[in-house]
């Protein structure tokens, strides 16, 4: 069966879901359960990530953000037919309210990172009502098809040269990505497939990963990765910030904030405490030259620790919202007193006038002894 929908595709609306509550404001008190929509995440899962809804839409400066979205138009970008006029508009067609329905979301990726052949799924967990949100999908838009994967509704589209879905799990889970992603997570939903606490790569690092943070991540390492950190033997120079993770395992993560200060971990899981000196003293180096910027940029970096252990490699901060926005303005001062130069001050001058302007500016004065000429003699 063939279905039309215009304008946005299926895995933007999707998307769109969480970033609506992050422009609108959430009135539900209590923290968002992403655990539940990590558990759904398939077993060959190299990096997930989380994201509490509800905590990002509390933050005082979304009501910047909504602001900006209801005014904010840019000229230059051509008109475009979109599913939902606005957000009234979308609540009233799909019959969730991103204020109160929206809880939690959480995100995978399958296959090496950053290449073609990876597949990525987003599960969110959400109240909504899978007859008009099926009803929307047959009403509206361009080439789709619905089908149906382990008795799942699943909508695909071309996303690309890739065919991305969106399937609707029950009245509680959507689930949207690649396609292949996107039947993965229906597995798992389905009990035919192991989630990603199975994970091979990921297993050790599930339990640190935080769900009740604003954001929170478990990744491993590509070997590709590894090896551009590592540098080229060869090039002595392009190794200057080179670093070697050959034997590292993983990395996790998290961002908070809590009564104006934010908060945060990275941590580098590996076995070789020589390496995780080295490590840890590159980066400190690097934090020392980040306080070179000014003592705004100063107090900042010395906000955050890095230590190394036989174990990892743990970066740590706290930073108030105040510092934040000191150090913000003090850049902004020093981008209004030195502006970038043009070469739109005198358009009528060429390349060719200027080399010779500067030829003519350089010539010797007269009153300058020539190579070789004795000087005056003086009596």
């Amino acid at each position: 069966m063939k279905i039309r929908l215009t304008g946005l595709s299926v895995f933007t609306v999707l998307v769109m879901m969480v970033m609506l509550v992050s422009v609108t404001g959430c009135k539900k008190g209590g923290t968002g359960n992403a655990s539940e929509c990590v558990n759904l995440l398939p077993s060959d899962s190299i990096m997930v990530a989380t994201f509490n809804v509800q905590k990002f839409a509390q933050l005082p400066l979304y009501d910047k953000m909504i602001k900006e979205s209801e005014t904010k138009k840019d000229a230059t970008t051509p008109e475009k037919p979109e599913m939902f006029k606005d957000y009234q508009d979308f609540v009233n067609k799909t019959g969730i309210d991103p204020k109160k329905d929206i809880t939690a979301c959480a995100l995978a990726a399958m296959g090496p990172l950053g290449a073609e052949n990876t597949d990525m799924a987003l599960v969110l967990l959400v109240n909504y009502n899978k007859d008009k949100i099926a009803a929307l999908f047959k009403e509206k838009g361009s080439e789709a098809r619905e089908e149906s994967y382990q008795g799942v509704a699943v909508y695909v589209y071309k996303d690309g040269l890739k065919e991305s879905a969106i399937a609707l799990l029950n009245e509680k889970f959507l689930a949207g990505g690649t396609l292949n992603g996107v039947k993965k997570v229906v597995d798992v939903f389905k009990g035919k497939a192991k989630n990603v606490h199975e994970s091979a790569v990921l297993k050790p690092f599930m339990s640190k990963l935080n769900s009740d943070a604003l954001f929170s991540f478990a990744s491993g390492i590509p070997d590709d990765m590894k090896k551009q950190l590592k540098g080229d033997p060869n090039n002595p120079m392009g190794n200057m910030f080179s670093v070697d993770l050959e034997k590292a395992e993983g990395t996790f993560g998290f961002v908070d904030v809590k009564d104006k200060t934010w908060s945060g971990v990275f941590e580098i899981i590996s076995k070789d405490q020589q390496t995780n000196q080295k490590i840890a003293e590159f980066l400190n180096g690097l934090k020392g030259l980040a306080g070179m910027m000014g003592p705004e940029v100063m107090e900042l970096a010395g906000k955050i620790t890095i230590k190394a252990t036989s174990e990892s490699v743990r970066i740590e901060g706290s930073i108030s919202e105040d510092l934040v926005d000191k150090v913000q303005a003090k850049m902004k001062e020093k981008m209004k007193t030195q502006p970038i130069p043009t070469t739109t001050e005198n358009p009528e001058m060429t390349p060719t006038d200027m080399s010779t302007d500067e030829s003519q500016s350089t010539e010797t004065p007269e009153t300058q002894p020539e190579e070789n000429q004795e000087p005056p003699q003086v009596n």
